[in-house]
């Protein structure tokens, strides 16, 4: 089996917040599952693409059409600088890709009080998190669907992971 994800990671000067999202990576890595890393940056003057350059990401600068035109996974996980995965994410998203085929995210443990009941209240996908949509899907809406507009488009669609994603602090 070929691995099916492409990761995608939007950057503009994440250089402080980039280590520990890649670091929590290495476990779909070994697991089989990530294909590639794309980096989409926005115009970083912080050192972020040469970082992500040496962790060996393709870096973009078209923006997420780009990305999601250029990944050649069967599956995106969409990951937010500054959010990490949690040990044991590659098991729940293998069982997910093979048994259930849907657009997922990841349980987050942001305390964001008002945000976070307001989330849960319209049935929102939590702040901190990621996506995990298959690549098909991803790429019928075009250049616009991405974050919280990927979120909105999907919509009653996605399902939650029993995996966790934190949002890493510095």
């Amino acid at each position: 089996m070929r691995a099916p994800i492409s990761v995608i990671v939007p950057t503009l000067n994440a250089c402080g917040w980039l280590p520990a999202s890649l670091a929590s990576m290495i476990e779909g890595l070994d697991a089989g599952l990530i294909r590639e890393l794309i980096v989409v940056d926005g115009g970083s003057t912080d050192g972020t693409v040469e970082m992500a350059t040496a962790a060996g990401a393709e870096v973009v600068t078209t923006g997420y059409a780009g990305a999601t035109e250029a990944a050649k996974g069967d599956w995106l996980l969409f990951l937010q600088p500054g959010v990490q995965l949690r040990q044991g994410w590659a098991q729940v998203v293998l069982d997910h890709i093979t048994h259930k085929g849907t657009a997922a995210y990841f349980g987050t443990t942001a305390r964001r009080g008002p945000v976070r009941w307001l989330a849960g209240l319209f049935r929102a996908v939590p702040p901190h998190t990621a996506l995990l949509v298959p690549s098909a899907m991803a790429r019928s809406g075009g250049a616009e669907l991405h974050g919280t507009a990927l979120c909105h488009a999907l919509r009653g669609r996605l399902q939650p992971l029993d995996a966790v994603a934190d949002a890493v602090r510095r």
